[in-house]
């Protein structure tokens, strides 16, 4: 309160969301300035980025608001939205970087799942008859995704054709996040004991690696490092932890990291800087 009594003195702090790349050129920022910026990924080749764009600063989960996929020329910095639009939930993109995979809600609110060419010649194509959510490409050109079945949800794979449909895991998840670069590991968010983990389920089988209870973790396009969060995006620290040769997950305790100290520990382990805005406001009072 003012001495005068007639104004307020109050404090504001805005996130916002944005791409930036680092590379031998220093760094820049890759993402439009309209809106926030989320799910950033390379194209294998590292000549691409795409990203959505949305209005509000992103959360993890399937709770997001649905936004537009762009594309940006690493070199250029010139961004393109990939198919204008057309609100998409979430994406993946192909082994060989030629198309993405897209979670979007069709006209009677249904998730379903599409497929669409990065060169934008071609709209978005519907995979025939499966619904679902969380896709990503798995091994051989075939899509895995999150479908609800009564309170749980299951992950399946299915061909781009949208033939051969079966299940992934026979455990029930609440989120599919990713598949490892070798295909052999699913991370999803799954329960675990009393609670809920991020956990890694071999595709052949076997007992899975719980990685943390609030934790996001995935695979650079590269395969030679993981982002891991250690809480949800965006009140969540981000760390990149580069992986030694021949192995695709750090050293993880047992159980599962346990606070932000256990993953800024891990070898190699840098942090991802994230800026907060903050201004004071004089309010008068009538």
């Amino acid at each position: 309160m003012a001495p005068d009594g007639r104004s307020i003195v109050t404090a504001v702090g805005l996130q916002s969301a944005s791409v930036w790349v680092h590379d031998a050129k220093g760094e820049r920022q890759i993402s439009v300035l309209e809106g926030n910026a989320a799910i950033p990924k390379f194209t294998p080749d590292g000549r691409k980025l795409c990203y959505l764009t949305l209005k509000a600063v992103p959360i993890f989960g399937s709770n997001r608001d649905p936004g537009e996929i762009w594309v940006a020329d690493v070199n250029s910095g010139l961004s393109e939205p990939l198919a204008p639009g057309f609100p998409v939930l979430d994406y993946d993109i192909f082994p060989d970087g030629k198309q993405v995979v897209l979670e979007a809600l069709d006209a009677a609110g249904t998730p379903r799942i599409w497929l669409a060419a990065l060169d934008r010649r071609s709209p978005p194509q519907q995979v025939p008859g499966i619904e679902g959510r969380n896709a990503v490409f798995g091994q051989n050109g075939e899509i895995l995704f999150r479908h609800v079945e009564g309170p749980y949800g299951f992950a399946y794979r299915v061909r781009p054709d949208g033939t051969g449909l079966r299940k992934a895991l026979e455990q029930p998840i609440l989120y599919l996040a990713s598949v490892s670069p070798d295909g052999q590991l699913i991370q999803a968010w799954a329960s675990h004991s009393a609670n809920t983990a991020v956990q890694s389920f071999p595709v052949g089988g076997g007992p899975p690696v719980v990685i943390g209870g609030n934790t996001v973790r995935k695979w650079s396009s590269s395969g030679d490092a993981l982002w891991i969060s250690s809480g949800a995006v965006p009140e969540g620290v981000t760390y990149i932890v580069p992986l030694p040769p021949g192995k695709i997950l750090p050293p993880i305790p047992p159980g599962g990291f346990r606070s932000e100290q256990e993953i800024a520990r891990l070898p190699g382990a840098r942090m991802i800087d994230r800026t907060v805005q903050r201004n004071l406001y004089r309010i008068p009072i009538p």
